[in-house]
């Protein structure tokens, strides 16, 4: 039997807009019990900028729950210029 290093990832070795919906949904977003959508009571996730990260329903929806998707660098060369 064939086994994989990794599991759980798409053909292009990261996740994809539906992976990485249920990660913030199921991961980060239970870690910020007490952000809500008024003032001073919301987060920032900070995300390296990719395609897949730009989803309209996964933005709106973390912005009803007090949540912003910041995306950063793409690549690690990148970071100096943040």
């Amino acid at each position: 039997m064939k086994m994989l290093i990794t599991f759980g990832i798409n053909t292009t070795g990261g996740m994809d807009d539906e992976d990485f919906g249920i990660y913030i949904t199921n991961t980060l977003i239970p870690l910020f019990q007490d952000s809500e959508y008024a003032s001073r009571k919301r987060s920032i996730f900070k995300v390296n900028s990719c395609p897949d990260h730009i989803n309209v329903k996964l933005l709106v929806s973390l912005w009803l729950l007090g949540f912003y998707l910041y995306l950063g660098a793409q690549t690690p060369q990148q970071q100096t210029f943040e």
